[in-house]
């Protein structure tokens, strides 16, 4: 009993720093996510287009592979209509993923810092910004401590607004999609909760060990709280305990399954990322390779033959090695509700989101809001002979899944217009394709064929690990029945007793070191 006693003692001191640290980072996390920015608009789109309008070239404007042929040719692997400043641009995407190239429609001529300039645009009606000038702009490539990698969208531009806020705006031009809105508050409290609950500057050093330190706490953690469980129940008639210990013991039982589910849970989220990689970066899309020289149908022709007057937006695609037009259908109407209109920025159903299992990445998932319906799939057709491509949004999908993973397409899943338990709002991208993809362990892809992005490849494994982080770590059971304010408060006040739970055994053991090592005082005769 007393190695057992003493092996709890150590296993819960290795631990103290980790789970004090965890805990209030915890705690503080549901009120961080509170304060965050929100956007003014759930999401930004260019003016619908009209089909007369992008006539071309009837409207004495320059067809696409004229203008590229003019300004040197090759590949591209999209390419779009946008207005800037009221004159309409081809918005051009190159396969190696650099900036976005702008050519003038009326005489093909090159826009000078085309995409530094519509990315202006997209972040001031996003913030919906109209006089703070812009202190700095720049092509945002990789992730880092600022706008990490639960943000998901890359390349992305980093608009930077002199306010008193520091308000930035991160916004991809690519799909007009929101990255995310970082001011003073969040960037030290998003800073601040990387720091103290994901120990990311421990990736600097070396990611293994990072993996392997964190391991090692919450595997001692695991054991504090078993030993403890243990001696409660041992050692439950001992009557020689002062009043901390008594007070330590009694919580430490009553938190015990619940710290166990936090701590275990943790270590299984902690390793299946660590060892197996997110499934978000598990594999990556091959750029489409589009000959411009192909494009025998205009985007105006495009539109017309797809029989949608004002399409949201016209775009290029790669199915099969071919190229085809990607016609999106106007957006449906979002509906409106009392909470909707006075938080516009709760959980996003558009285009872009952010939660799921990694919600305590630093990016809590908002409240719910009404859900938008469902949009229109997009209208394919061939950009050689006009004609319309049956069932093209899973045929696009279940091509760029093929190049990523190596795997061959068996069924479709659908359009995921809502985040859920297997695809969770930690993967930004909405709507997506699910692509069933052959083999065992039901792998499944999620395409955003918007883009041609693979925004997620999950199987079982990835399922099962999804499940348990939210439901045991996170609590999202509690969701349906209490709400989300009612869960975050009880699971705060949890992981914060937790804490509380553990200072306290850091204050017996400081102590009895204390004690042991003390050096024994003489007593004196008195003369």
């Amino acid at each position: 009993m007393a190695r057992l006693l003493r092996w709890h003692r150590w296993a819960g001191f290795l631990a103290l720093s980790g789970v004090v640290l965890w805990a209030v980072s915890g705690t503080l996390h549901p009120i961080m996510a509170r304060m965050q920015p929100r956007p003014a608009v759930p999401h930004v789109s260019t003016p619908p287009l009209e089909a007369g309008a992008t006539a071309v070239p009837a409207s004495g404007g320059q067809p696409l592979s004229a203008v590229l042929a003019l300004q040197g040719g090759g590949t591209i692997s999209d390419a779009r209509l946008v207005s800037i400043d009221g004159r309409a641009f081809y918005q051009v995407t190159r396969p190696d993923g650099g900036i976005r190239e702008y050519y003038a429609i009326a005489d093909g001529a090159r826009l000078d810092d085309g995409d530094r300039r519509h990315a202006e645009w997209l972040a001031r009606q996003y913030l919906g910004e109209t006089s703070a000038a812009v202190a700095s702009a720049r092509l945002q490539t990789r992730f880092d401590r600022e706008y990490g990698d639960v943000n998901r969208l890359l390349p992305a531009w980093r608009i930077a607004f002199n306010r008193p806020d520091g308000m930035t705006v991160y916004v991809d031009t690519g799909t007009d999609r929101l990255g995310t809105l970082v001011d003073d508050t969040k960037r030290w409290t998003s800073g601040l909760f990387t720091t103290l609950h994901r120990w990311d500057w421990l990736d600097g050093l070396s990611p293994a060990l990072r993996l392997m330190l964190l391991a090692g706490m919450l595997l001692a953690a695991m054991g504090a709280t078993l030993g403890g469980l243990w001696l409660f129940f041992a050692r439950r008639h001992a009557t020689r305990t002062g009043a901390l210990r008594r007070v330590h013991r009694l919580s430490g039982m009553a938190l015990s399954l619940v710290a166990l589910a936090f701590f275990a849970s943790g270590l299984y989220h902690l390793l299946h990322l660590g060892l197996r990689g997110d499934p978000a970066t598990r594999f990556a899309a091959v750029p489409a390779q589009i000959d411009p020289a192909q494009l025998r149908i205009g985007f105006a022709d495009a539109a017309r033959l797809a029989g949608i007057e004002r399409p949201a937006r016209i775009s290029l695609a790669e199915i099969d090695g071919q190229p085809f037009y990607r016609v999106q259908p106007p957006r449906p109407p979002r509906p409106q509700s009392a909470h909707s209109q006075n938080h516009a920025h709760g959980k996003k159903t558009g285009p872009a989101g952010t939660a799921g299992h990694a919600a305590h990445e630093g990016h809590a998932a908002p409240q719910p809001t009404a859900p938008a319906p469902a949009p229109a799939p997009a209208v394919y057709l061939s950009a050689r002979e006009g004609t319309v491509l049956a069932d093209g949004e899973f045929r696009h999908a279940a091509w760029i899944a093929s190049r990523a993973t190596g795997l061959d397409a068996t069924g479709s899943g659908g359009t995921v217009t809502r985040f859920g338990d297997e695809y969770g709002f930690v993967f930004k991208r909405l709507p997506v394709q699910r692509v069933l993809l052959e083999g065992a362990g039901g792998t499944t892809a999620f395409i955003d064929t918007a883009d041609g992005a693979v925004s997620a490849v999950i199987d079982d494994a990835d399922r099962r690990e999804g499940w348990l982080f939210a439901n045991v770590h996170k609590h999202d059971w509690m969701v349906p029945l209490v709400g989300r304010t009612a869960r975050d408060t009880i699971a705060a006040s949890l992981a914060l007793a937790i804490g509380v739970t553990a200072t306290m055994g850091g204050v017996l053991f400081v102590q009895r070191i204390r004690a042991r090592y003390r050096p024994a005082v003489r007593t004196l005769p008195a003369n």
